[in-house]
């Protein structure tokens, strides 16, 4: 008889641009389903029209606009559901608030409870507003959630040695989420005169587009080269203004959002990934990239901090100056720059789609 688990979001699962929420939450949750009875708990609907048989989604009413009485609501449909079978364990995406509920419910009912922290909920950049970890209330209800649920996962190391800075004493698991191999696969790069970049964030002030503009132009002024920006722009054209000022409009281009599935064809034309953000959990486009023979160029922050020089060129926050002069150096190295390819490639093999929701699955079978 498969384990009954029930899974508490903020969203993510059939909202957003092209009801593609956060894809690979999807997909891994839509994994889960056929290895347990899952139920979904979604803070935000989907979209209207939105389908997915596999995984069974409850959400609040559409009509309702109070966050708290979102919360409610999910919590009756949960004390319902484990009245009629009681839940073997209670999951949550996202440690605040979803992990304070998961492990308030849990610690009332005795059942196990897994935390799976993403992004905001590891961070504090006082500066950015960014992160609940600057924030006296939630950083109480965090440790709180963090410290006492049955297990907590990370998504890198990187993540996790943020989390003990901020006090967090609980063991913590680090389970990166890797890309899909059918999907992403390696595609060996044409010889081009253009230096083709690819750039895979949503524009705002944690992933720094400044430091991302300031380094492709000085990449621009020693080759030709090309820039391509995918996300949403929350920024009102910010950033398109500064390309301007940088003299480099002409080769930046800002694709906006595109249909999850389109992706490896952006990655296949693309040879160097820059991502310049100040905090990450992992960030899964760096991931596909790698996957798909894309050589990794950034911050020290998520899975770059964690893979290191062996796979790519990693610089500290704010360096586009060291970001521009080493990724034109490896560039110039055509076998240290096929090296650094190959172990990011390698190591995203290992660590795929399939073995992150095989060690996830394990992890479920085995909490008590």
């Amino acid at each position: 008889m498969k384990r009954k688990v029930a899974i508490w979001m903020h969203g993510g699962i059939g909202n957003g641009n092209f009801s593609q929420g956060y894809p690979m939450l999807e997909k891994i949750v839509d994994r889960l389903c056929v290895e347990f009875e899952v139920i979904v708990y979604s803070h935000t609907p989907p979209n209207v029209g939105y389908v997915n048989n596999r995984i069974l989604l409850k959400h609040p009413p559409r009509s309702v606009k109070s966050g708290k009485l979102g919360w409610l609501y999910l919590l009756l449909f949960f004390i319902k559901d484990n009245r009629q079978k009681k839940f073997d364990a209670v999951i949550a995406f996202w440690g605040y608030p979803t992990g304070f509920f998961a492990t308030l419910i849990t610690k009332a009912l005795k059942t196990p409870s897994i935390i799976c922290v993403l992004g905001a909920d590891s961070a504090s950049i006082k500066s950015l507003h960014y992160g609940i970890f600057h924030r006296r209330f939630p950083r109480m209800i965090a440790t709180w959630s963090y410290q006492n649920c049955s297990m907590l996962l990370a998504i890198s190391e990187f993540q996790s040695n943020r989390l003990k800075g901020f006090g967090i004493t609980k063991n913590i698991r680090v389970l990166p989420w890797g890309a899909d191999s059918k999907m992403y696969r390696f595609v060996e790069k044409p010889q081009n005169d253009t230096l083709q970049i690819i750039h895979v964030a949503h524009i705002n002030p944690v992933k720094d587009q400044y430091t991302l503009l300031r380094a492709f132009a000085l990449i621009r002024k020693n080759r030709l080269a090309k820039l391509n920006i995918y996300g949403i722009d929350t920024m009102q054209g910010v950033m398109q203004r500064f390309c301007v000022e940088l003299g480099i409009e002409a080769d930046v281009e800002f694709c906006g959002v595109v249909p999850y599935i389109e992706m490896p064809n952006h990655y296949e034309k693309a040879s160097v990934m820059l991502h310049t953000a100040l905090s990450e959990g992992q960030c899964m486009a760096l991931t596909e990239a790698a996957a798909c023979g894309v050589l990794l160029a950034g911050t020290r922050v998520g899975i770059l901090h964690d893979l290191g020089e062996a796979c790519g060129v990693v610089v500290e926050t704010g360096d586009y100056e060291g970001l521009a002069k080493n990724v034109l150096m490896l560039i110039d190295n055509p076998i240290e720059c096929k090296r650094r390819i190959e172990n990011a490639r390698v190591w995203s093999m290992n660590h795929d789609f399939e073995w992150t929701t095989n060690e996830l699955t394990l992890l479920i079978r085995k909490i008590e």
